[in-house]
């Protein structure tokens, strides 16, 4: 009972440091906010009047929490550059009064010091959970699913015409979704589809045996497919490469002309992904 209860209260203890580890990351701001700024240990830095120093952030802004105490974050928001930037990289980055009270020079190829003297900002955590996106980054996954091809074109291969119908198929899909951001509406898969689908043969698409085919003839084939499948939100399109086969009865019976050979489509997918695990990814200059 008592090892129980040691092991309840280690618990509790612990559940603030894992919230405020799970807010460290990489964000950016869909609002401008207060910011005070402040020392890498949250220290609030004071100007020559004496006075705390606020700062606005900007919409679109990226930056990095680096602690949280106190119902307060320590962020730095990601660097600006000189050439392009040199206001915001003065407001948001360097110290300058700093960088040239300890003799250097603020000019363009003097940037390899710039973050010696780095600003750092505190705001609120509440700010941080209303007004700021947190940049998590999808690494490669598995998906899976069911998709439609509504129709396929066959190309003159072969010594076969062109062929496009439309047909009724339904199957699964299995493939990897490239790495993203979560926070981003696109994404891109490779997908692998297996499918069962309909066709109908006639005397134009067959070799042998056509006076056996009545008028509607209606023949189940097993259809694999390669596809890029681009899904924005939950719509998705896709481009499929593939071949259907009929089997070995129905082909030795009619010798179907584009037995096996290539189609191409465009498909529409409704797919159901796995779970997805993120991991923080750092941004480059801005």
């Amino acid at each position: 009972m008592k090892s129980l209860i040691t092991f309840i209260i280690a618990l509790f203890l612990a559940l603030p440091s894992t919230q405020a580890q799970s807010q460290i990351g990489t964000y950016f701001w869909n609002q401008s906010v207060l910011m005070l700024e402040c020392n890498i240990n949250g220290k609030t830095l004071k100007n020559d009047a004496g006075d705390s120093v606020q700062v606005s952030s900007m919409i679109k802004q990226r930056f990095k929490v680096l602690k949280v105490d106190s119902g307060m974050a320590v962020i730095k928001v990601l660097n600006y550059n000189y050439d392009k930037n040199e206001a915001f990289l003065v407001r948001y980055n360097v110290n300058k009064k700093a960088y040239l009270d300890a003799g250097h020079t603020f000019k363009k190829g003097s940037t390899s010091k710039f973050y010696e003297f780095q600003k750092y900002f505190k705001v609120a955590i509440s700010d941080l959970d209303l007004f700021a996106t947190k940049m998590e980054f999808v690494p490669l996954s598995l998906t899976t699913g069911a998709f439609n091809v509504p129709f396929k074109l066959r190309p003159p291969l072969y010594g076969n015409t062109t062929d496009f119908s439309g047909a009724f198929n339904f199957g699964a899909a299995g493939g990897l979704k490239f790495r993203h951001y979560k926070h981003k509406k696109w994404r891109n898969s490779l997908v692998l589809g297996f499918s069962i689908s309909n066709i109908n043969l006639d005397a134009s698409v067959v070799t042998k045996n056509a006076d056996q085919l009545a008028e509607n003839n209606g023949f189940s084939t097993l259809s694999l497919s390669l596809g890029w499948l681009v899904e924005y939100e939950r719509a998705q399109v896709g481009i499929f490469v593939g071949a259907d086969h009929l089997n070995r009865l129905n082909q030795d019976t009619y010798n179907w002309k584009y037995q096996g050979r290539p189609w191409v489509s465009i498909g529409i997918g409704v797919l159901i992904f796995s779970p997805e695990n993120t991991v923080d990814k750092d941004i480059n200059s801005q």
